[in-house]
């Protein structure tokens, strides 16, 4: 395989009129190839090449918003954890309370096989 046969670079049209075309550069020549079509060029006819990168604004101002909520999330993350372990103290706390209300009233729950009065209040009477 000669230096000729092995291609410099290559790009894939990813987005507009191109899109899905395949760019190959050759020491001698380009290469555009697509579905239905072959084209090769001959590097001495290209006259000029313009290369350009343009900023895509809209791309570029959803990152700076992520980057600010991700900040502000930091930011609250601190207070956000000191808040949860007080409310688990206070869960278990009162956790520990209703258990206490509830074994010291099962205590004073009748007897099994003992009837049980009920009391009518007067107005039913």
């Amino acid at each position: 395989m000669s230096n000729a046969d092995v291609p410099i670079t290559s790009y894939d049209f990813r987005s507009g009129p191109l899109r899905g075309t395949h760019l190959t550069l050759f020491p001698h020549s380009l290469l555009h190839r697509g579905g239905n079509f072959l084209e090769t060029i001959p590097i001495h006819a290209v006259a000029a090449i313009r290369v350009a990168f343009a900023r895509e604004d809209g791309k570029l101002g959803w990152g700076a918003a992520l980057v600010v909520i991700a900040l502000i999330l930091v930011a609250l993350s601190g207070p956000l954890a000191s808040l949860a372990g007080s409310a688990a103290e206070t869960h278990d706390e009162l956790h520990g309370r209703a258990r206490l209300l509830h074994l010291h009233l099962r205590r004073r729950r009748p007897e099994r096989g003992r009837p049980v009065r009920h009391r009518r209040p007067a107005a039913a009477l």
